[in-house]
C-alpha cells in the first residue's frame, strides 16, 4: 500500500502548507487527538497514523 505523508494528506484535503487554514486543520487534530489513541488510523488510510 502506498503510504501518505502528513503533508500529502493534507493537500489531498485541500490544505497548502503555510496556508491558514492548514493551522486551523493542525489546530483542530490537536484538540481532537485526545479523543482517539496513537494506533487510530488517520483518514482511514493504511500505514498512515496520527
Amino acid at each position: 500500500m502506498v503510504q501518505f505523508s502528513h503533508e500529502q494528506l493534507l493537500t489531498l484535503a485541500g490544505f497548502s502548507i503555510g496556508d491558514n487554514s492548514h493551522s486551523a486543520f493542525y489546530n483542530l487534530v490537536e484538540t481532537d487527538s485526545r479523543k482517539v489513541n496513537e494506533d487510530t488510523v488517520f483518514f482511514a488510510l493504511p500505514g498512515v497514523s496520527l
